[in-house]
């Protein structure tokens, strides 16, 4: 039941948090193959990951749970996401293999709980590859991507501070991320035990409804 699975992530003690992330070259984000070459794109990265022998390595060090990343930088996600296409450029880095459900499942075999990490505003990486100084919520007069105005994270970073709830700067940041999140969260919510948020909660989101969102699922 939700209450004995409540109480089991409530009292568990020895837990692994991986950040398995897809980032291309930019800032090293991304793991290196053995050889010290990147992957050549998101689905070689997916392609490469052996679901099995990790799940198996998480059992054999006596882990209850796995909190894994469903993104960071960039919103590269690990899994096919429609609806990043609908928001960002159709080319964004989704992989084509599901390795996210695939690992949650593989988990779940083996007795190990599952819950996903994600980043509730990082428009600021929404930009190529590159050291040129692009927008951010603390670099106001960098370059301004056509990915930061189409999920709304510019003008969203620019508003002026102030308390709960967002002004309406951010509005069409948080239907992006509500989205995004009613996406992911119809495809695994019934399959994790919990959701860990970064961003600390920023004025610019509004907690409310992203919560309502999953709560849904």
């Amino acid at each position: 039941s939700s209450d004995l699975q409540r109480k089991r992530w409530e009292t568990a003690r020895y837990g692994l948090f991986v950040h398995h992330v897809y980032g291309g070259t930019l800032q090293g984000m991304t793991p290196k193959s053995a050889s010290g070459g990147f992957p050549a794109n998101i689905d070689r990265f997916a392609e490469n990951f052996d679901v099995d022998r990790f799940a198996n390595a998480v059992k054999d060090m006596g882990f209850e749970y796995v909190i894994f990343t469903a993104w960071h930088f960039n919103m590269n996600v690990l899994y096919p996401s429609k609806r990043m296409a609908k928001w960002r450029d159709p080319s964004h880095a989704t992989s084509k293999r599901d390795l996210l459900g695939e690992i949650i499942a593989a988990l779940r075999k083996r007795g190990i709980m599952a819950a996903l990490y994600s980043h509730t505003f990082v428009g600021h990486e929404f930009r190529p590859d590159g050291l040129k100084p692009y927008y951010s919520y603390d670099r106001k007069d960098g370059i301004i991507t056509d990915e930061m105005r189409r999920t709304g994270y510019y003008p969203a970073a620019s508003a002026p501070w102030g308390p709960q709830p967002p002004p309406a700067e951010t509005l069409r940041w948080n239907n992006f991320i509500n989205d995004i999140y009613d996406e992911m969260a119809a495809r695994y919510g019934a399959s994790v035990e919990a959701m860990y948020f970064d961003g600390s909660w920023v004025w610019m989101v509004d907690r409310q409804r992203l919560f309502n969102t999953i709560r849904r699922h």
